[in-house]
């Protein structure tokens, strides 16, 4: 998970979550390309009864595009005077999904939406997609692999894409601008009150980034801080400041800087 900008403006993400759509929806040849070259069966443990009257192919490249159709609706829905995403599709009211395709929203607030797709003639999979902020609990995974890709990105059932690989590709960089931001803050907050924050919400009251958790141990003289992702078990990423004390750092504090972040992202 190239590094992201430090926690960006919402506008600049809509725009480029926009723009990867727009972009997805005139490729869909090439996707279909793409999706038969990584086609792969569903395993037999999760093959539902039902008959299914399409091919995978087409199901799942319908679901897709329908999904990645939804961001652009909802961004513009937003913008338009509304401050919130919409709760239902039907309030959305230049988009309409594929035949045999239903689109239903699992969860919509002022900042933030998921949605399921699925296909009527491929019962028992189904594509799902989230954008803005969550609680990591309420991200939305697929109804046969269990899948859930960062934000913006459709995971579908039966695509042949590892849910794992999505997210290394992503969260090493969501760790490292969550740990730089939060240094960058405990310079501003030492000059200002002598001493470092102990307490993340002094430094990081808004929310960062879904599925990351943050710790934090400081004392007047130096911190340390760490970062570990709920989608990418083993990996870790830390970085220190000021003069932390040996029971503070532990095996935290490498060789390095003061507010260099350090990544061990474990075995691939």
């Amino acid at each position: 998970m190239s590094p992201r900008a430090l926690h960006a403006p919402r506008r600049l993400l809509a725009s480029a979550l926009m723009l990867a759509a727009s972009l997805a929806a005139s490729a869909s040849q090439a996707d279909a390309q793409i999706i038969a070259r990584s086609r792969v069966l569903a395993p037999r443990s999760i093959a539902p009864s039902r008959e299914r009257t399409v091919s995978s192919d087409d199901a799942v490249r319908a679901m897709r595009g329908d999904l990645r159709a939804l961001v652009v609706a909802q961004e513009s829905f937003a913008r338009d005077g509304t401050r919130a995403y919409a709760a239902s599709v039907d309030r959305l009211d230049d988009y309409r999904p594929s035949a045999a395709v239903d689109v239903a929203m699992l969860w919509s607030t002022r900042i933030g939406w998921a949605a399921r797709a699925t296909h009527a003639g491929f019962p028992g999979w189904s594509c799902v997609i989230w954008v803005g902020w969550s609680s990591g609990d309420s991200l939305p995974a697929t109804d046969a692999e269990r899948k859930r890709f960062p934000e913006g990105e459709p995971a579908c059932d039966g695509d042949g894409q590892s849910g794992e690989t999505a997210w290394r590709a992503v969260a090493p960089a969501e760790m490292a601008s969550a740990l730089g931001l939060l240094a960058t803050r405990q310079a501003v907050f030492v000059r200002a009150h002598g001493t470092y924050a102990n307490n993340l919400s002094d430094l990081l009251p808004e929310p960062v980034y879904v599925s990351l958790q943050l710790t934090l141990r400081a004392t007047a003289r130096g911190w340390t801080a760490t970062a570990t992702h709920a989608e990418l078990p083993g990996a870790r990423c830390s970085v220190w400041g000021g003069a932390p004390d040996a029971g503070i750092a532990g095996a935290q504090r490498r060789d390095g800087r003061a507010g260099d972040v350090q990544c061990d992202l474990g075995a691939r």
